[in-house]
């Protein structure tokens, strides 16, 4: 029980984190309102999972 409790902390705190990174760092980022930044934006995440999980059921 413990162990699962401190998974979940840890993915709550790491989601925390990257969502003040995306909130407050995202405007530094000089990004242009068009397709190819939507496209990259929608297919990169899954893909990296993706790859995540092929690797991880290769090894």
């Amino acid at each position: 029980m413990n162990d699962r409790l401190s998974f979940v902390l840890k993915i709550l705190i790491a989601s925390a984190i990257l969502s003040y990174l995306v909130k407050y760092g995202g405007r530094l980022l000089p990004l242009e309102p068009n397709l190819i930044n939507a496209l990259l934006g929608i297919s990169v995440p899954p893909t990296m999972m993706g790859l995540a999980l092929w690797w991880r059921e290769k090894s």
